[in-house]
């Protein structure tokens, strides 16, 4: 049994004739070419979310405020000022 799916598409004319012609140049199908860039869109997206739910998981009290992190920065920089002066 194949571990693959049909999938059936429409794409817009532009971008269906750049596809032939990328996989025309590299001497790939176009069910590759399109294959690798749906892989690569999926997996740049699944990292986005992974991030977005990771920050969302962050802000149960683990977080600091936006004042917090302004008097972090402030003292960074005073610190910093500081160390020019000596």
């Amino acid at each position: 049994m194949s571990d693959t799916v049909m999938l059936s598409l429409r794409l817009p004319s532009e971008l269906a004739r750049r596809l032939e012609t990328l996989a025309a140049e590299t001497d790939r199908t176009r069910t590759y070419v399109a294959t690798r860039a749906i892989e690569e869109y999926v997996e740049s997206e699944e990292e986005t979310l992974a991030k977005i739910r990771e920050g969302l998981a962050a802000d149960n009290g683990e977080a600091v405020s936006h004042a917090q992190a302004l008097a972090y920065v402030e003292e960074l920089k005073m610190a910093g000022r500081r160390d020019r002066k000596r």
